[in-house]
């Protein structure tokens, strides 16, 4: 969490509005990453991707590389 929790509070409803801002709507944020490409997809719309720079440090990631290890030495 890192310590923001206003901003978690904020940033949960489907649709936002400040006092002096505009109202606005985030349509994706219940579907998946998967279906956002297919829809950028098949819709032709421009779309980019990149890994996320905190993934290499995750832990999945770590007990992963060694679950793949054990399984290529075949213990």
């Amino acid at each position: 969490m890192r310590g923001d929790i206003a901003r978690l509070g904020r940033c949960t409803a489907v649709t936002t509005q400040g006092e002096d801002t505009i109202k606005r709507s985030k349509p994706f944020k219940y579907a998946y990453e998967k279906e956002i490409v297919m829809y950028a997809y098949f819709k032709k719309l421009t779309y980019f991707s990149t890994e996320c720079i905190y993934s290499p440090d995750g832990t999945s990631s770590f007990f992963l590389f060694y679950y793949f290890l054990m399984i290529k030495e075949g213990t």
